[in-house]
């Protein structure tokens, strides 16, 4: 192991952190009950300076009072560890970790505005009673929900990184409120305002609860989620802006997927690339196809329902794209989230029903291949508990689809 892969160990370890982390503080009490959260590994050199980055969350103990106080840290580890030192408001020198304290986002500065009750009052014409944090991608994204504390509706606020990002995000909200005549069509959350200022978009509260995937409250969601994925795949490709998933885009992407495995566990190497190279060979024999708008990140986690209809609510990775991309990508987690096989089936089969000029077999086989390397090198990147395993087991699905 070399010396960076040893300061990425002991960043992820819970009893040196304990340590370590008062230490920087300044502070003579303890760290209690730490977590570490949201890690994500980056082994590409090219791609990114600061290979780690991961959140700490522990109670402060003080020596002297016994008091607890609660921390919460965003950390960036470097691979240049002098280049911590003067990134961030806070860093451990021997470990080159960059420190921020919750709310303090160096790729969200307005984030600490957006948290104050007072943000939503020129739109709500109070303020809210409370701010809760409902997602939170450090320097990328983050969502909240302003609730009043009566019978009015909590308002939403996501914001971006970037203003562009934000502007794209609330056209697409627009675009998809003016369908909701349309049964078929998923619902989605009212655009309210977008507020460039702050790259936010505010939304009204979307219906709905979680998508019931198990017992016989699940039987007509199959054919209402193929529906709505129909109509969203029919919507205009401009809401996609520049984002294109074509065939050469995922065999990039494939190619550096498997070096990214190799890296972590050199011995797959040989057989991540031969898995590469595999859907390389498998893409010129697919079918051609116009691109058309997809979801980009299709996962049950994104539909909810409400009554006789499927609630979508992340548009923030709209692309071009083959139509199977989502299927397969959807398909691919429903047994993860706890849906019997026969759920995902349903899915395909009405899809075909409904978009039979999208549906395509050998195309829909090799997105399923493609998601399931995906998923096995996001194992890694995640530090999922056991995730050599589920890497190896990932690899294997790929390779019997293929």
């Amino acid at each position: 192991m070399n010396l960076d892969e040893l300061r990425f160990e002991r960043c992820l370890d819970l009893a040196a952190m304990a340590q370590l982390l008062p230490q920087a503080l300044g502070s003579g009490g303890r760290a209690q009950g730490l977590q570490i959260s949201d890690v994500q590994r980056s082994a590409s050199r090219r791609r990114h300076p600061h290979p780690l980055t991961l959140r700490y969350a522990f109670d402060l103990q003080d020596s002297a009072t016994g008091m607890l106080r609660p921390q919460r840290w965003y950390g960036r580890v470097y691979r240049d560890a002098a280049a911590a030192a003067t990134a961030a408001p806070l860093h451990l020198a021997e470990l080159g970790l960059a420190l921020w304290p919750w709310p303090a986002d160096p790729g969200l500065p307005q984030l600490q505005r957006l948290l104050q009750p007072q943000w939503v009052q020129p739109f709500a014409g109070r303020p809210a009673r409370s701010v809760q944090l409902l997602r939170h991608r450090p320097e990328q994204r983050v969502l909240l929900r302003h609730d009043f504390g009566d019978a009015a509706a909590p308002l939403v606020v996501k914001a971006f990184a970037s203003v562009a990002t934000a502007a794209a995000v609330h056209r697409r909200f627009q675009w998809l409120w003016q369908q909701q005549a349309d049964e078929a069509a998923p619902l989605v959350a009212q655009p309210l305002a977008l507020v460039p200022q702050d790259a936010a978009v505010l939304l009204a509260s979307a219906p709905g609860a979680p998508l019931p995937l198990a017992g016989d409250a699940a039987l007509p969601l199959p054919a209402r989620l193929a529906a709505a994925l129909a109509r969203l795949h029919a919507a205009p490709p401009a809401l996609a802006g520049d984002a294109l998933h074509d065939p050469a885009h995922w065999l990039r992407e494939a190619q550096r997927r498997a070096r990214k495995i190799g890296r972590a566990l050199p011995a797959l190497a040989p057989r991540a690339q031969a898995l590469a190279q595999r859907l390389d060979s498998a893409a010129q024999a697919l079918p051609a196809a116009a691109p058309v708008l997809i979801h980009g990140d299709c996962h049950p986690g994104q539909w909810w329902a409400h009554q006789q209809r499927v609630v979508l609510f992340d548009l923030d990775e709209l692309a071009l794209g083959h139509p199977m991309e989502d299927l397969a990508s959807l398909c691919s987690k429903l047994a993860d989230a706890g849906a019997a096989p026969a759920f995902a089936t349903a899915v395909l089969t009405a899809y075909a029903q409904q978009a039979p000029q999208h549906y395509c077999p050998r195309t829909l086989q090799w997105h399923l291949a493609l998601a399931q390397l995906l998923q096995a090198s996001r194992a890694y990147v995640f530090q999922r508990p056991g995730w050599p395993q589920q890497l190896q087991q990932r690899l294997q699905r790929a390779e019997d689809l293929l």
